[in-house]
């Protein structure tokens, strides 16, 4: 076996993200090259980073070179944009706007002792050809290769040669779809078993999370249940426990348990945390205490809601499209009454009004679950609606982010819940529809 000097070398941007939340607050933190090397040092593998920076040190270095992440794999240029802000960071997926400028090209420097590492990360870059560079050497050196696949990536035929390198490619069920232009999870694997990718990791977020293998056989691993502050990062924090766990050869599914765990723990934190504290007994503690989400999006498709809501007024309505989108992105059949009906006008006919009524209803009693949206909840429709999914036993969950508005009695006791932001709700119906899919089967 070779004298290895790293056990773990992440290449990708070196890049901080300026995160401004809807509720008005900015944090900033390093991008998802830190966390995984970030974690995966805590865990105890010596770690490095290759990667372009801005030409002024990042504020994050001295924290991480404090518990012995090399930096001296990063190649600093004055014409790199080194800071993103997100926009709008919650359950939708940010806007993601660039602070600076950004070189085209960069000739990565790095030291050669670097490449002896028992396995290297990638992120993409925009040196395709320094990326296939430093995987053939790690490959020659008998090195495990792992790529991330993000959305950076265009056209994956721009990436087919680097392909061929890859061992384990990990990636977000949406952006793999995206990036490919297929329709479904089986389709993705096979085109990525073709280029000789022994293991494909596809994420969920709050739905878990499917690790493929070339014999044909899959495992589905849970997402655990969190009290979540911020998901930014946590993919990448999965990223480097896998590979923790991987290379000291646990068992494929303890691996991704246990990076599902280490996300879970990770996503409760906005502040750039050490995660020193995370070791395998706290792991193990962990799982033993949190709930297991297990809501692959093609199952979630089995899940129908109603969404009861107002439609009277374009910012109520555009409200209602925003709940729409997040729960359709994460695979569930949403019936949204203004856009699968229609709207009733002043000018609207006697059977229109019967039509739509009865329309409405068969969707109601067709639903696993109703969501009633209590902000500017109108002229009674929604609360009606509640009711009578209440007769019919049709669970209801309510979001209500202004919590100055008086809700009475009869409402609150009619709900499973209600909830003060879409992070919660989404916890708790990814939690409802995890344990109804399981009692379907």
């Amino acid at each position: 076996m070779p004298d290895y000097n790293f056990d773990l070398i992440v290449v990708g941007e070196i890049v901080n993200d300026i995160l401004r939340f809807s509720n008005g607050n900015v944090i900033k933190r390093p991008g998802g090259v830190f966390y995984s090397s970030l974690i995966a040092n805590s865990f105890g593998l010596k770690t490095g980073i290759i990667g372009t920076s801005g030409d002024k040190k990042n504020e994050f270095y001295d924290e991480l070179e404090t518990i012995g992440i090399d930096f001296s794999g990063v190649s600093p240029n004055k014409n790199y944009c080194d800071e993103y802000e997100l926009v709008n960071v919650n359950e939708i997926l940010p806007q993601i706007l660039q602070t600076g400028p950004n070189v085209s090209q960069n000739r990565l420097i790095f030291p050669n002792y670097f490449l002896r590492s028992k396995a290297v990360l990638f992120y993409p870059i925009k040196e395709i050809n320094k990326m296939i560079e430093i995987a053939k050497i790690v490959k020659e050196n008998k090195g495990l290769v792992c790529f991330d696949l993000q959305h950076d990536i265009q056209n994956i035929e721009f990436i087919s040669e680097f392909l061929n390198f890859v061992d384990i490619l990990f990636g977000s069920r949406e952006e793999l779809l995206e990036i490919t232009k297929f329709t479904n999870d089986g389709d993705v694997v096979n085109y990525f078993f073709n280029y000789g990718v022994n293991l494909i990791i596809i994420k969920y977020g709050l739905g878990g999370s499917t690790i493929y293998s070339k014999n044909n056989s899959y495992i589905r691993i849970p997402a655990f249940l969190a009290n979540y502050k911020c998901t930014i990062g946590a993919g990448d924090v999965y990223n480097g426990s896998f590979i923790y766990y991987f290379l000291n050869r646990y068992p494929i599914e303890e691996c991704g348990e246990k990076a599902a765990l280490t996300s879970s723990i990770f996503s409760e934190r906005i502040s750039f945390p050490h995660n020193s504290e995370i070791n395998n007994d706290i792991l193990i503690r962990e799982k033993n205490i949190r709930t297991p989400i297990v809501a692959h999006p093609q199952d979630l498709r089995n899940i129908k809601i109603y969404l009861a809501g107002h439609f009277l007024s374009q910012p109520t309505r555009t409200w209602v499209d925003e709940i729409t989108y997040i729960l359709e992105s994460r695979g569930f059949t949403v019936f949204n009454p203004y856009r699968d009906v229609g709207i009733l006008t002043e000018n609207s006919s006697i059977q229109e009004q019967i039509d739509f009524f009865e329309n409405d209803i068969n969707a109601i009693l067709s639903s696993d679950l109703i969501i009633a949206l209590l902000d500017c909840c109108g002229r009674g429709g929604v609360f009606w609606e509640m009711g009578y999914g209440f007769c019919k036993n049709i669970p209801t969950f309510a979001l209500l982010t202004d919590n100055q508005t008086p809700i009475s009695n009869m409402i609150i006791n009619s709900v499973k819940t209600i909830y003060p932001d879409i992070s919660h709700l989404l916890n708790g119906i990814f939690e409802f529809s995890s344990d109804l899919l399981m009692k379907k089967k």
